[in-house]
């Protein structure tokens, strides 16, 4: 509880975990939806878990991209674009897609009712030195980073627009 900082459930992912050559599930991030339910990423299991706390608080897994389930120099060399979930750390829910950052240096769309993806935007192979080159003027930096925030009054439209000036403005 976040007020009295007593913990009032504890949910165990392990079982649901893919894991890859003796990585255990390592939980790195959450968001709630609109409903309550709270979606975890799984950063060794390339997964999202979901927790139905809006109605029997069962576990399950929310999306799951396991077809090249690899760390490191382990991965062949094309599975850093071949796949939604490398390494998923750090999510966020807008109009019932989850947007989650992976490796290597992207943002993908899940989309939870038809399990698809879309990757909305790849840092350049140069990195933060790349992006830095590139930063747009402070005041609209700082305006991307409030609308980035915004939980409600997203449209299809607005959102993409947001995430296509973003990409375009890093690159």
């Amino acid at each position: 509880n976040y007020v009295t900082g007593v913990v009032d459930a504890y949910y165990n992912f392990s079982s649901l975990s893919s894991s890859f050559n003796g990585y255990k599930c390592m939980s790195n991030d959450l968001i709630f939806d609109a409903t309550g339910n709270l979606f975890v990423t799984d950063f060794y299991g390339y997964q999202v878990f979901k927790v139905a706390l809006a109605t029997d608080s069962s576990v399950s897994v929310a999306y799951s991209d396991t077809s090249y389930l690899c760390v490191g120099s382990e991965c062949p060399p094309s599975a850093g674009n071949d796949y939604a979930l490398n390494g998923p750390n750090g999510i966020e829910f807008i109009n019932n897609n989850l947007i989650v950052a992976v490796s290597p240096s992207r943002i993908v769309k899940i989309n939870l009712a038809d399990d698809s993806y879309t990757t909305v935007m790849q840092i350049p192979s140069d990195g933060i030195q790349g992006m830095l080159a590139n930063v747009p003027p402070a005041q609209q930096s700082y305006f991307a980073t409030v609308l980035g925030g915004a939980e409600v009054g997203w449209t299809p439209n607005t959102w993409e627009s947001y995430f296509n000036w973003i990409n375009e403005a890093f690159q």
